[in-house]
Parts: structure tokens; C-alpha cells; sequence
């Protein structure tokens, strides 16, 4: 809907506004006047009884309809208040290319985007963070990669995790343990090391020999603060929360990953791929 149409309903609803109270002002005065000019019994328009009755639904009509128009002017003044409210954020959500978010690492339609977005690519897949389980607990994901490599010779696959020698990942990991022993819940303490290795494993079974020069799957000195997967021009993201929340409980959002065209938040990410490609 176009601002113009906006603001031709809305000169049209002020117009019927206006028409509607002086149809009630020309009810409550016609009824006033009568009752002025018949209130004596020898000078009743009809009798004292019709003339009462007369009197007050004339005063009932007028009044209902009076206060039915300033009930609609309150709510036009809440509904413009509303849209304006709602211009602004579809406005952020716009500027920041917000395309999606999802409930966590389990969420089936963020798997189902991602793997969407992995057969529509042709350029690059990079992703990193301390662990993607997401990629480990998820082998669909990387199959339909090691396919999207294997038929496109200009596709190439980045994988970096946190190296568990780093002190601050290292760090999380006792953390994270310390709060599962307290809760008796099974943790898996080699997860820097087991995880890495198993999406290597996964891809080198499944790339082809002659593709596998395209596929880098690291471990890197660095403790991430989030993770991203950057699918040519969309970026997956996922902030790290406190110790008894896992990575794969934090929450996914996805966002336009274009050069011109993306917002604040995947710029900052931009600038971060920048920095791991460097180093």
C-alpha cells in the first residue's frame, strides 16, 4: 500500500468523522429544541409522554453516534500511532537484511534453509566458530555441500573451529564441565578435538579426490565469540551465551550477506572473515 493510498483513506475517514458529528450535533440539538419549545403539557408536540420519549431517544441517537465517532477518532489516532511504530521497525529489519530467525541448532527449518542455501550456491562456503556442532550433528548439511563442490569447480569450503590448546576456549570448556558435573549431565570434553575431525572425515569421503584442493576444514588459536556460516550472499549467525547454555540452544538469525546491500551486523561479520582469511 502506497503512502498515498494511506493518506487519501485517511482524509476520507476524517471526512465521514466530520459528517458523522455534525449529523449527531443537528440530532442532539433538534431534540433539545423540541424539548425546550414543548415542555409545557398545554404545548406538547404529541403529549407529555411522547414528547418525553421523543425528547430522549433523540438525546440516545445523537449521543451513541457521537460517541461511536470519537471512539473511531481514538482508534485512528492509536492505529496511526501503531503504523508508524511499525514503519520503523520493518525499516531496521530492512536496513539490517534480516531474512529469518530460527530457535536454535535443532530448529528443522534452519537445517532445511541452510541446506537451500548450500544448493543454490556457486562461490564460497565459510563458516566458523568454536565447535559447529551444527555441522557435526548434522551430516545432511555437509553431503549436500560435498555435492554443491563436486559440481561446481569454483565452490570451495572454509571450516574453522577453536583449537582447545587456546586459553580461552579452553577455558570454556571447563566451564561448560563444571556445570554439567553439577547437574549430573554427560559432557563431552573432547569436543574441540572430536569435532573438527569429524566433519574433515565426513568431507573427505565425500568430495571427490580431484576437489578436495577447494575444502579447508581447521582448527585455529582463537576463541570465537559467535559462530557464522557465510553462504555466498546470506550469513547464518549464532551468538555463545553463559555456561549452562550450549551452543546448540542459542538462537540462529539470518541475514542478507552482500557487499552494498547488508546492514551493520553482517558487515561485522564481514570484517571478521576478513581478519580469519588474513591469518
Amino acid at each position: 500500500m502506497t503512502p498515498e493510498t494511506l493518506s487519501v483513506k485517511r482524509r476520507r475517514f476524517l471526512y465521514f468523522y466530520v459528517a458523522v458529528l455534525a449529523i449527531s450535533s443537528v440530532i442532539l440539538f433538534t431534540g433539545f429544541l423540541l424539548k425546550a419549545l414543548f415542555a409545557d403539557p398545554q404545548q406538547a408536540l404529541v403529549t407529555e409522554v411522547w414528547d418525553g420519549i421523543i425528547f430522549e431517544t433523540a438525546v440516545f441517537i445523537g449521543a451513541t453516534i457521537a460517541g461511536a465517532a470519537l471512539v473511531a477518532l481514538i482508534i485512528d489516532h492509536h492505529q496511526q500511532r501503531l503504523g508508524a511504530e511499525s514503519d520503523e521497525l520493518k525499516t531496521v529489519i530492512e536496513q539490517e537484511g534480516l531474512l529469518g530467525v530460527y530457535q536454535d541448532a535443532n530448529d528443522p527449518k534452519l537445517i532445511a534453509r541452510l541446506i537451500e542455501a548450500i544448493s543454490g550456491a556457486h562461490r564460497e562456503f565459510y563458516a566458523f566458530g568454536l565447535g559447529l556442532g551444527i555441522l557435526f550433528n548434522n551430516r545432511s548439511i555437509l553431503q549436500r555441500l560435498s555435492e554443491q563442490i563436486n559440481q561446481n569447480a569454483a565452490m570451495s569450503a572454509t571450516i574453522l573451529t577453536g583449537s582447545g590448546t587456546n586459553p580461552g576456549v579452553a577455558n570454556r570448556i571447563e566451564e561448560e564441565k563444571s556445570w554439567h558435573e553439577s547437574k549430573n549431565i554427560n559432557y563431552n570434553v573432547n569436543w574441540a578435538d572430536n569435532f573438527p575431525a569429524e566433519i574433515s572425515t565426513s568431507l573427505a569421503n565425500w568430495v571427490n579426490e580431484n576437489s578436495r584442493s577447494r575444502v579447508k576444514v581447521e582448527t585455529v588459536d582463537s576463541c570465537f565469540m559467535f559462530g557464522a556460516i557465510v553462504v555466498d550472499d546470506v550469513v547464518f549467525l549464532f551468538p555463545y551465551g553463559s555456561p549452562d547454555v550450549r551452543g546448540s540452544e542459542s538462537p540462529w538469525y539470518e541475514l542478507v550477506y552482500k557487499s552494498g546491500s547488508e546492514g551493520k551486523l553482517a558487515s561485522f561479520v564481514r570484517r571478521c572473515v576478513s581478519y580469519y582469511k588474513k591469518n
